[in-house]
């Protein structure tokens, strides 16, 4: 399988005014029988969510690369238990060094993986899985999850994080293009109330086929920054994937 990966972040504009770095991350690995993609939100509110967001991300990244084609064997509860059970150890571990509390590496999860026969998705919080098929319907595999107010989310750090991991399995597809997006693109390119998604999305899913990812990554942060500010103050992430047999 030949995997094609394009990313990006954006700075939003409430912490360009502080001068504060990009809270949402990005990380992948991809391999010929395995592809792995993480993306995390660090709480806004949270001392070390940068550092939150950084870690949550590349140790749930080399949990789940680690663990390959034999991810797969894993009921769902396994997987939530294998990736939170480790972050939370780990996680503990940087508080007691730095003598503060878990939640300030407070971040949410979002991954996408797959052998290339099938796939296994995970979101915990407010980001947004999906993808677009070969007729260029969109359709959404894991929705926000939100707290009881509209800008409360939940995170890896929290008491029942275990009970807000969703996954969900499928067949992959080469013909299908995958997305992973941290809230503030949602806030950018998906209608919530008429759950439909903007005409850019499908422009940045088409870059898939055209160009290399480097300069799909280019062209995705130069649009991110001209599109975004418009529609939200928050930091963006997107990740797009694309599977091709060789």
């Amino acid at each position: 399988m030949k995997w094609k990966i394009a990313r990006a972040t954006m700075t939003g504009r409430t912490h360009q005014m502080t001068n504060t770095k990009c809270q949402d991350f990005i990380c992948q690995q991809p391999s010929d029988d395995f592809i792995c993609v993480v993306a995390t939100d660090g709480s806004g509110s949270a001392k070390y969510s940068m550092e939150g967001a950084h870690f949550v991300a590349e140790e749930t990244r080399d949990i789940l690369f680690e663990r390959g084609d034999t991810l797969f064997e894993l009921d769902d509860d396994e997987i939530r238990h294998v990736v939170l059970q480790n972050l939370e150890e780990k996680l503990r571990k940087m508080a007691n060094e730095k003598k503060c509390s878990v939640d300030e590496f407070a971040s949410t999860l979002s991954f996408f993986a797959s052998n290339g026969d099938d796939f296994i998705v995970g979101n915990l919080g407010d980001g947004l899985i999906g993808y677009k098929d070969s007729t260029g319907t969109f359709c959404t595999l894991l929705n926000q999850e939100r707290g009881k107010y509209a800008n409360v989310s939940f995170f890896v750090t929290g008491d029942n994080s275990k009970s807000h991991l969703r996954i969900k399995r499928g067949s992959f597809s080469t013909s299908h293009v995958y997305f992973i997006m941290t809230d503030g693109t949602v806030e950018c390119l998906y209608n919530k109330r008429t759950k439909s998604y903007a005409n850019a999305l499908t422009v940045y899913c088409g870059l898939l086929d055209k160009y290399e990812h480097m300069q799909i990554n280019n062209a995705l942060t130069t649009s991110m920054y001209k599109l975004f500010p418009s529609r939200t103050n928050d930091d963006c992430a997107l990740a797009i994937i694309m599977g091709k047999n060789e």
